[in-house]
């Protein structure tokens, strides 16, 4: 066989079709970034000897085969297992083709050996399904499982053996912020398995970033009350309201006390708290221009904002007064008008005559 270092990554790519029961199989994907922006992006793929045991039996390769096959790769332990592996890598020349590398099939198929030694660059697939790298900054969703929500345990089950993946990015300068484990000179940051296999972003950056600067027409502590059409000048922020992912242009219709976040590529925030109330204040007790021949008991609600301030023939009432309902017995004609924090406000006119 030519080139027995490229058989590693042949067989890493086979043995993902074929259920080898109790075999391991361990890819790693490595990046190395300098000050200018350009660096190496590296390959690591690797099978146990329980693998190539399999895969003789399967009828992939012959006994010789194997043998000098891991004869010719390198070997490290992997949780407490021997993993036989080998490594190519690829040069980059900016942030923007090692962000190309990592999501473009194309371009991650050519990181792979040629279609001559192996069959791997037909397979299709990607490492990340967005990613943002900077000389400072690395941040991205893995690729991972059939339909992108596979888990980890799921995977394992389907295919019969065990993954181990990492991918690791290494800075020029010392990390700041990360999710992943850092090395020892502080410029490496390694994911491990479990958190690759997580549906988590991973991020990583050695800028000392507070929360990210962003234009929002959102103001901090303000009552909306009419349907407010988000916008905001941030490229790189990820936005959501309670939870929910949103864009700019999106219409915030529903009543109810928000709280927007803008999070960039590091994980910092810009937290908002805001309020939808497009409904004015409800005053039960009593009905607009009808008579009564008794008292009439008013209360006043506002389930969005609550209610700021009551007048009853321009008479403001006391905060108990609103709390606990205001009675009125004497004959007269009266405006009592309800405002809630937002300014909406609530008019109903009647009259007593017993």
């Amino acid at each position: 066989m030519k080139n027995k270092k490229k058989i590693a990554m042949t067989l890493s790519a086979g043995i993902l079709a074929i259920a080898l029961t109790g075999c391991s199989y361990y890819s790693g994907y490595d990046s190395i970034i300098n000050k200018k922006g350009s660096g190496t992006f590296s390959i690591t793929s690797g099978l146990d000897k329980a693998s190539f045991n399999g895969l003789v039996e399967a009828e992939v390769i012959t006994k010789k085969e194997a043998k000098a096959a891991m004869n010719s790769m390198d070997k490290m332990k992997y949780d407490g297992k021997t993993i036989y592996y080998a490594t190519k890598s690829t040069k980059f020349s900016s942030p923007s083709k090692l962000e190309a590398i990592l999501t473009d099939e194309e371009a991650f198929a050519a990181a792979f050996p040629s279609s001559e030694d192996t069959d791997i660059s037909e397979d299709g697939g990607t490492v990340f399904t967005y990613v943002h790298v900077s000389n400072n900054t690395f941040y991205g969703y893995p690729n991972i499982g059939e339909d992108n929500n596979e888990t980890l345990k799921e995977m394992e089950e389907e295919m019969d053996l065990t993954i181990y993946t990492d991918f690791s990015f290494t800075f020029p300068t010392k990390v700041k912020q990360t999710n992943g484990t850092v090395s020892e000179d502080g410029k490496t940051v390694t994911w491990k398995t479990e958190l690759v296999y997580s549906g988590e972003a991973l991020y990583a950056t050695t800028a000392s970033e507070a929360a990210p600067k962003v234009t929002t027409n959102i103001t901090k502590g303000k009552i909306y009350t009419k349907p407010v059409t988000l916008t905001t000048k941030s490229g790189t922020g990820t936005m959501y309201i309670n939870g929910d992912l949103v864009k700019s242009g999106d219409v915030i219709k529903k009543d109810g006390k928000k709280t927007l976040i803008i999070m960039n590529q590091c994980q910092s925030q810009t937290k908002i708290k805001f309020t939808v109330d497009t409904t004015a204040p409800v005053i039960s007790g009593a009905s607009n221009n009808k008579t009564y021949s008794k008292n009439v008991k008013l209360t006043f609600k506002d389930a969005t904002s609550g209610i700021k301030s009551v007048t009853v023939n321009g008479k403001k009432l006391s905060a108990s007064q609103i709390k606990n309902g205001y009675t009125i017995s004497k004959n007269g004609s009266y405006k009592v008008v309800a405002a809630d924090k937002g300014g909406l406000k609530k008019t109903v006119s009647f009259k007593i005559k017993k």
